[in-house]
């Protein structure tokens, strides 16, 4: 009796983690400036947020990206409000990242107006531990790079259990236009496939970009940096 009595003490002493509305957290989280690059400029989990406000929130089982689940459908999965960009006056970029204590990870960019109401959103980012999917970058000319590796087969290869797996690198890129609009202006796919197994996409050091040859259009700005 006295293990359960401590055990519901313990429980009673851990902090409830707080949940902000959309406004809320985007008055309180970190303001950076563009260029942005994940794979040098480190983020961190910001403040929780209590409502999906049409922010993509997807959490993926397999390359694919076909099996999936919603972040708000589990208290584990929960979003979180990372940083934000002002891109424009009255319009800001935030990015939210999905995945909680889970090893399932996703990432969004979402633009809003100045009442911090939703225009549109981009997923960006999926990752389950260190093994990436997508990887994104943002130029200074507000033009969002998303890397997906991309396999060669349909047939679902899960994140979890997989060994190898064959596959070719496509970037696509956006440009948020005056209305806070993700505009598609092109996609391009690598020169060359690659069977990456396990170990070597396991390895944190490396980028989506680091295993393929990729050449990006010349209208591309130069600003994202390599």
């Amino acid at each position: 009796m006295k293990l359960i009595f401590a055990f519901f003490l313990l429980l009673s002493c851990i902090p409830t983690i707080k949940a902000f509305d959309l406004k809320t957290a985007m008055s309180l989280v970190e303001t950076r400036q563009l260029p942005f690059d994940p794979s040098i400029d480190e983020y961190s989990a910001g403040h929780h947020l209590d409502a999906p406000y049409k922010i993509s929130d997807k959490l993926y089982y397999d390359f694919q990206l076909t099996k999936s689940c919603n972040a708000y459908d589990d208290i584990d999965t929960n979003m979180d409000l990372c940083l934000k960009f002002r891109i424009g006056d009255g319009m800001y970029l935030g990015l939210a990242a999905a995945g909680g204590i889970t090893e399932y990870g996703s990432a969004a960019l979402f633009t809003t107006d100045s009442n911090y109401n939703t225009i549109a959103t981009l997923e960006v980012e999926v990752y389950w531990c260190y093994i990436k999917v997508k990887q994104f970058k943002i130029t200074d000319g507000k033009e969002v790079y998303v890397y997906q590796l991309v396999p060669t087969t349909t047939k679902s290869i899960p994140l979890n259990s997989f060994r190898y797996v064959d596959a070719y690198l496509k970037c696509t890129i956006y440009r948020i236009d005056s209305a806070g609009q993700f505009i598609k202006i092109s996609e391009t796919r690598s020169e060359n496939t690659r069977t990456l197994t396990r170990d070597e996409l396991n390895d944190d050091s490396k980028n989506l970009w680091d295993w393929f040859q990729l050449k990006l259009p010349s209208t591309a700005v130069n600003s994202v940096r390599q």
